[in-house]
């Protein structure tokens, strides 16, 4: 939960840290599920996101592009509605329903 004092920082100057909010163990778990998907990227019997591809070509210096990566990982789709998140931006935003549109991974 942000303080006033946080919320006051962000409407004044658009952003705020608001400190760490996932434990070293959802973020390993997080960066497995990025290596997973792209080792799996094509694989027909496994669900895939909207877009997993180098967007260097380059083998030996990739930078991935991954989009929607939700839809292909249980835990990034779980992350999504993880509360010290979403309490977070209704916090910031005054909103209490909020839409994921896109979502993009860039590693």
């Amino acid at each position: 939960m942000l303080s006033e004092q946080q919320i006051r920082q962000f409407q004044q100057n658009g952003y705020v840290n608001g400190g760490p909010v996932l434990t070293a163990d959802e973020v390993e778990i997080l960066r497995a599920e990025v290596m997973r998907v792209i080792a799996e990227r094509d694989r027909p019997d496994v669900t895939q996101p909207i877009l997993c591809r180098n967007l260097t070509g380059d083998d030996d210096a990739p930078v991935w592009q991954i989009v929607n990566i939700w839809q292909a990982s249980p835990p990034f789709r779980e992350v999504m509605a993880h509360p010290a998140i979403t309490k977070g931006i209704s916090q910031l935003t005054g909103a209490r329903e909020l839409r994921i549109w896109h979502d993009q991974i860039q590693n």
